[in-house]
């Protein structure tokens, strides 16, 4: 059952690629897709018999002809630039291989193509980043999001061991997971989970994930609206079962006005100050997931509360010193 399904989604992910090229030889499919060239060969054959219109050139280009093509998908040309933008985002900020990401933006690209081809040859580019360029090639982190797609999917548990950057052991769990996050900061992507044995929701980063298998248990909870509503209270990813705090910081009069023209969270209040300087008020339930943020301002931001965060900044700055001889 597991190959027919492998077998299906390479087929799917074959005529895109073969589509979304001028042409492409066997070998370099075959490269891409990590199999030997005779099962490209076959793959194509049952193309044929599936009524896509696979040809091949006197070079042995292999081409789809385009006139014979039934596309079914259809963009306006303002949809079509923010579908590229939500597929750059996966390109450019996940730093591993994936020939199923790079397959999606490949469909994508060719339904925008007749409305911009320069907008489609730029997501062709980006998809082949993302199977044969310069991204780490991780056969784990690729298990874990084919098992977790599932899990998601099919409402069923996943069973899996998770390391975190705090403890050294691997813990087991047993989760459903309910969706899917970018997380920028750590060019990964983050996965909610459901776990019914402690009756809690955790979030887990794919590339921590090891030895992932799915369960025939279908899970059921209602917690998912209340678990929505305190992603809000989030500076971007970090969620828990605490309120909520007040984080003001201090922004020089030489940013205030880059500060002032984002909405940096939901929460943000912003008060112009007499000096040209600006504070900015957040309500966050994990303050230290803006550290690397607040970093990012150097000098023109000062941290006013709270003060186990303002403290925190202290501590760092004294450690600079030390490694700058100040």
């Amino acid at each position: 059952m597991c190959a027919a399904i492998n077998k299906a989604e390479r087929l799917i992910r074959l005529e895109a690629l073969i589509l979304s090229s001028s042409g492409i030889k066997r070998a370099e499919i075959a490269r891409r897709f990590n199999v030997d060239p005779s099962t490209i060969t076959r793959d194509i054959d049952e193309l044929s018999l599936m009524d896509v219109p696979v040809q091949e050139d006197d070079d042995n280009y292999l081409f789809i002809d385009k006139s014979s093509y039934l596309n079914n998908i259809r963009f306006t040309r303002n949809e079509a630039v923010y579908v590229y933008l939500a597929c750059k985002l996966i390109s450019s900020q996940v730093d591993r291989k994936s020939t199923i990401a790079a397959s999606a933006i490949r469909k994508l690209g060719l339904s925008i193509k007749n409305i911009s081809e320069s907008i489609a040859n730029q997501m062709f580019k980006d998809s082949n980043n993302l199977d044969c360029g310069f991204k780490t090639d991780d056969k784990e982190f690729r298990r874990t999001m084919d098992i977790f797609s599932i899990s998601w999917t099919k409402n069923r548990l996943a069973r899996f061991q998770y390391r975190s950057t705090k403890e050294k052991a691997l813990h087991f769990y047993e989760a459903g997971i309910f969706l899917f996050l970018p997380h920028s900061a750590g060019q990964t992507i983050l996965a909610l989970g459901y776990c019914p044995l402690k009756n809690e929701v955790r979030m887990f980063r794919i590339d921590r994930v090891s030895n992932a298998v799915i369960t025939d248990k279908i899970y059921k909870t209602d917690k998912l609206p209340v678990w929505e509503e305190k992603l809000k209270n989030a500076w971007n990813v970090w969620c828990g079962d605490k309120n909520p705090v007040d984080v003001v910081l201090r922004f020089s009069s030489r940013v205030s006005r880059r500060v002032k023209e984002t909405v940096w969270h939901s929460s943000q209040i912003i008060n112009d100050q007499p000096d040209g300087s600006v504070l900015a008020s957040y309500k966050i339930t994990e303050p230290e997931e803006m550290l690397p943020w607040i970093r990012g301002w150097g000098s023109d931001v000062e941290v006013v509360k709270p003060e186990n965060l303002r403290l925190t900044l202290i501590e760092e700055v004294k450690k600079m010193k030390k490694i700058y001889g100040i």
